[in-house]
């Protein structure tokens, strides 16, 4: 072992301060006159002490030269005078053992080390020399020794004491108190030397694995954000913030601190953007997440990952188009990826394209062969549900014949609502009987009491929806039970269900029961009494943004309350601003009230993200046609048409009127241009 050199400064700086102090001759002052007796200098009494202690430092900057001149015997022995030359003293001792030891003379480094803390317990030199080789028995062995671990941690915990540690002691400290078990006392020197060292990820990166390992992954989660907060982007912590906020279901926080954290906005990282994207996607913060995973694609635009991540943000935030527009493009650069096809199939499901969203579901699900079961099960799940949207129960019921679990509740969910589609009351009876069989008795009475409508057994239904919302709770299927009720023409016995969820509440504070109550009214026309509890609903979740389209709707749609009606749709929109729903009905608000240039975008807009919506599309002919433009009114009411609308004959005179115009316009055009003069 060499001697370290660097501490030749500290000795000579320390040798010529003793020396100074011994008497050394020192130049007159000329300044002053110098020695008023002319002598050549000035030599104050010495006392025995000082004189010692600069010959110790003396013997140890003569070892350190001779070490350097390869005399390992003279610098050994110029050590051991300098030790004899102060024996009382500890910092002397301590500079010695760790001279002796640099030389490589560890045996009799730790003699004098031991000699120095026999004099004073805390002597800095000498502990961090004895806790060095006790950690190093410690920690270099095949097989853990606990002796020495335990000498090497009482040595550095005295050293941690103090106010200015150095950073290998707590790293050391927090590694033998790992190997000891004492993760308390690991955390809290890591985290000591993290403070230190800041900005330093491999640190942040062992404390956050540490925690996690312990269980103590809330804590873990915290420790890597605040790193992250504080100093920016690490690669590898932001791997961990994924896969902790996962395992504890904490993304709030992930979206609360990297929100608060941001504060310049020409921040391109990339990598932040994506995690701070996945967090707002993750809490329902959609528009949020849209921007972040944009920001991040335009930053990495060949992530195909990351683009598919953007795919689904889109499709949360009600952006249709713009979610199928880039699904399309994946699916070109991805042909061979089956979960780009789900992605599009889902996509386009969104925006009621259902024959677009089979053909790609139905090439997922023939890519995933041989995969994961659970994923194409899923896919042909979806797929029959769109079959059966477009009445084919027969399709839908073969699609449901290709799962790996027939038996999953949502498989035989399917098989219930194919088996009322055909009208085969007694096999969706044998569905119900199995998914009560398999455990799901709430689910199996509410489709039980289906069963029973269908057949006329209103009591016995009465019954068996009495059980599932005792089962399931009112929240969770009381509007369900209500419409059954209201398709099956017994709208009291609908209205009996919703007011019984609103006397489970005795002050009317239940926001959603109110909603409910005043959507059922809407629909049966009974406008005073939805109006009065869609407003009550506003009123108590002034943001409850369905609440506010809805009644805002309602009043456009039937000409009444059309300025409160505007500004209802408005805050809807504004928590919610790409929804195509919402824009129709500030389209359509904006078209009763005859602003007529205000209410082409939001329509236009609102088609483009359900351009198989009937009414959409029925709302934006309407537009047209009362600007004058019957050709693109014509097209817009046949996409009506093909969608699939409540009255189609309504539809098909309107456009028959729009041809007809459009004719008789071409003909006077014409006629004008056969008389206009040349």
């Amino acid at each position: 072992m060499l001697l370290n050199i660097k501490r030749v400064p500290t000795l000579i700086a320390g040798l010529s301060l003793l020396l100074a102090a011994a008497g050394a001759p020192v130049a007159a002052d000329e300044t002053s006159g110098g020695n008023k007796k002319g002598s050549k200098g000035f030599n104050p009494p010495i006392d025995e002490q000082t004189l010692r202690k600069g010959e110790a430092y003396y013997h140890l900057m003569e070892a350190m030269v001779a070490a350097r001149e390869g005399s390992l015997r003279e610098a050994v022995s110029r050590i051991g005078r300098a030790s004899r030359s102060q024996p009382d003293s500890a910092e002397l001792q301590g500079e010695a053992a760790q001279l002796m030891l640099g030389l490589g003379q560890r045996a009799e480094a730790e003699k004098l080390a031991r000699r120095a803390l026999e004099l004073d317990d805390r002597e800095p030199k000498a502990l961090r020399l004895l806790a060095d080789i006790a950690a190093g028995r410690a920690l270099g062995g095949l097989h853990s020794d606990t002796r020495h671990r335990d000498e090497a941690i009482r040595l550095y915990e005295k050293l941690a004491e103090r106010d200015e540690v150095e950073n290998e002691v707590l790293r050391n400290l927090a590694n033998l108190r790992v190997q000891a078990g004492d993760i308390d006392g690991a955390v809290a020197a890591s985290k000591r030397l993290l403070e230190q060292l800041q900005g330093d990820v491999v640190i942040a990166r062992s404390l956050t694995q540490l925690l996690a390992r312990e269980g103590r992954e809330g804590e873990a989660l915290e420790t890597a954000l605040d790193f992250i907060v504080r100093y920016g982007e690490e690669g590898s912590l932001i791997g961990l913030v994924s896969e902790l906020a996962d395992r504890t279901g904490n993304w709030e926080a992930v979206a609360v601190a990297l929100t608060e954290r941001e504060a310049d906005e020409s921040e391109t990282s990339p990598a932040l953007f994506r995690l701070r994207g996945e967090a707002n996607l993750q809490t329902g913060r959609f528009v949020q997440a849209v921007g972040d995973f944009e920001r991040a694609s335009t930053a990495s635009p060949d992530d195909l990952a990351l683009r598919s991540r953007l795919v689904q943000a889109y499709g949360f935030a009600g952006r249709f188009a713009d979610a199928s527009g880039l699904a399309r493009q994946l699916a070109e650069d991805l042909p061979e990826q089956p979960q780009v096809h789900a992605l599009l199939g889902q996509a386009l499901a969104r925006q009621r394209d259902h024959e677009g969203a089979l053909a790609a579901m139905s090439e997922a699900a023939a890519g995933m062969a041989g995969g994961d079961a659970r994923q194409r099960d899923y896919l042909h799940w979806q797929i029959a549900g769109l079959h059966l949207q477009e009445d084919r129960p027969d399709a839908a019921l073969a699609e449901l014949e290709r799962l790996a679990d027939p038996e999953h509740p949502d498989a035989l969910e399917m098989r219930f609502r194919i088996a009322m589609a055909k009208g085969e009351l007694e096999a969706a009876q044998g569905v119900v009987s199995q998914l009560d069989a398999a455990g799901s008795g709430g689910v199996a009475a509410l489709l039980e009491g289906q069963v029973f409508v269908e057949q006329g057994s209103l009591r016995k239904a009465e019954k068996s929806f009495e059980r599932a919302l005792q089962d399931l709770g009112y929240p969770v299927i009381g509007a369900r039970v209500a419409e059954i009720w209201r398709d099956a023409d017994q709208p009291d016995r609908g209205e009996a269900v919703l007011i019984a969820w609103q006397a489970q509440d005795p002050e009317g504070k239940d926001a959603q029961a109110a909603f409910a109550l005043g959507r059922y009214y809407e629909r049966l026309q009974r406008f005073e009494q939805a109006d009065r509890f869609l407003r009550r609903t506003i009123e108590l979740e002034p943001e409850n943004s369905d609440a506010l389209n809805y009644l805002g709707y309602s009043f456009a749609d039937r000409g009444v309350n059309l300025e409160e009606g505007l500004e209802l749709i408005q805050r809807a929109l504004t928590a919610d601003p790409w929804n195509g729903a919402y824009l129709d009905s500030l389209g359509w608000a904006l078209f009763k009230l005859d602003r007529l240039e205000e209410a082409r975008p939001p329509l236009e807009q609102a088609a483009l993200e359900h351009p198989f919506d009937p009414t959409v599309l029925e709302h934006l002919g309407d537009l047209y046609s009362r600007i004058g433009e019957n050709g693109l009114a014509a097209n817009a009411w046949r996409r009506a048409l093909a969608a699939g609308p409540e009255d189609p004959d309504a539809l098909r005179s309107k456009v028959e009127t729009a041809v007809a115009q459009k004719g008789e316009r071409s003909a006077e055009a014409q006629r004008e241009r056969e008389i206009r003069p040349e």
